[in-house]
Formats: structure tokens, C-alpha cells, sequence
């Protein structure tokens, strides 16, 4: 059985996405969501109900896996990197 969430990505925007239940996540742990074609990073901001595997998900994204300690470590990166390249813009 799927369940819903809703996750807070690291830019701050919030989405809602499906995982599976045996991920066992729970309100504040981090996450990796594959959306179209890339993957986000974002926090879990609310466990929502049971989604049965045949229901319809519609574009939903879907929770990959519970975020490791490297998948922590590069977000922490990117967000470097980011906060770098908007300096340069404004330059």
C-alpha cells in the first residue's frame, strides 16, 4: 500500500508525492522524490492517508527512498553551489 505526503522540498516549496508504506517515514525525516525527470530533496511536513496500489496517483511524484547521509550531504552541496552561482548572477 502506498501512502500520501506532503514534503517540503529544500527550496521551499511544497509538494504533495506517494511512497511506498514500508518506507516507514515519519513527520520531519528527509526524502528523495523523483519528479518528471530529476530528483528533489525535501523533508516529510505531513503523513497523509493509505493509497491503495491500483488507485489512481495521477502525476503524482513518487518518494524514492528515505535520504541517506550522502544524499544529505549533497543537497547540503548543491545548496552551496547555488547560493554561489546567485552571487556571481547579481555580479
Amino acid at each position: 500500500m502506498d501512502i500520501l505526503y506532503e514534503i517540503q522540498l529544500d527550496t521551499g516549496a511544497m509538494l504533495k508525492a506517494f511512497g511506498d508504506e514500508h518506507l516507514n517515514l515519519k513527520r520531519n525525516d528527509f526524502c528523495v522524490v523523483r519528479r518528471e525527470r530529476c530528483l528533489d530533496y525535501g523533508q516529510v511536513h505531513q503523513v497523509g492517508e493509505a493509497i491503495p496500489k491500483d488507485g489512481d496517483k495521477g502525476d503524482l511524484p513518487k518518494i524514492e527512498r528515505k535520504a541517506t547521509m550522502h544524499d544529505q550531504s549533497k543537497a547540503n552541496e548543491n545548496k552551496v553551489r547555488a547560493k554561489s552561482a546567485y552571487r556571481t548572477a547579481l555580479q
